[in-house]
């Protein structure tokens, strides 16, 4: 399991305005748009709080529909940001 990094926390209440749900139509702006430390909390999160195969559940709330992801899911795509690391980025860690 990844462990999360808790030293954006700061970053991330400071982002907790509104998250769009994925339903809502609303323009990107810039406003919307997330600090890279922000964004790879929430992929951070996408990854730790996915349902896992075997039970269908995440594997931290044991909940088949956890609500860490779906926030972190909603605004990642609500700032227009990808939900995986790009290829590049990836690269450089290697």
């Amino acid at each position: 399991m990844t462990a999360i990094d808790h030293s954006v926390e700061p970053l991330v209440r400071e982002a907790l305005a509104p998250a769009v749900s994925f339903f809502q139509e609303r323009e990107w702006s810039p406003e919307r748009a997330l600090q890279p430390e922000v964004a790879t909390y929430y992929r951070k999160v996408l990854a730790v709080h996915a349902n896992g195969p075997e039970t269908g559940a995440c594997s931290v709330c044991q909940l088949p529909t956890c609500p860490d992801w779906r926030d972190a899911y909603d605004r990642l795509a609500a700032a227009g940001e990808p939900m995986a690391p790009s290829q590049s980025s990836r690269r450089r860690r290697d």
